[in-house]
């Protein structure tokens, strides 16, 4: 499903819900998907696992429900 957002008038907070309901659709479907966000509350909601990066090293990772 490839959703288009052209011609549509968004506030920031509407583009965030709209980006994360097609991370949503696009994981059900057994894509793989990686997502930077600075919202780690958010993106765990939509995610498996999560990982924190520091300085480009890995510093933890584990269960997004964790």
């Amino acid at each position: 499903m490839v959703t288009s957002l052209r011609n549509h008038s968004f506030t920031s907070s509407d583009m965030v819900e709209k980006t994360f309901e097609v991370v949503r659709d696009v994981s059900k479907e057994g894509i793989t998907v990686l997502l930077v966000e600075q919202n780690a509350r958010l993106a765990l909601q939509a995610a498996n696992r999560g990982y924190v990066m520091d300085s480009g090293m890995v510093t933890m990772c584990g269960d997004a429900n964790q």
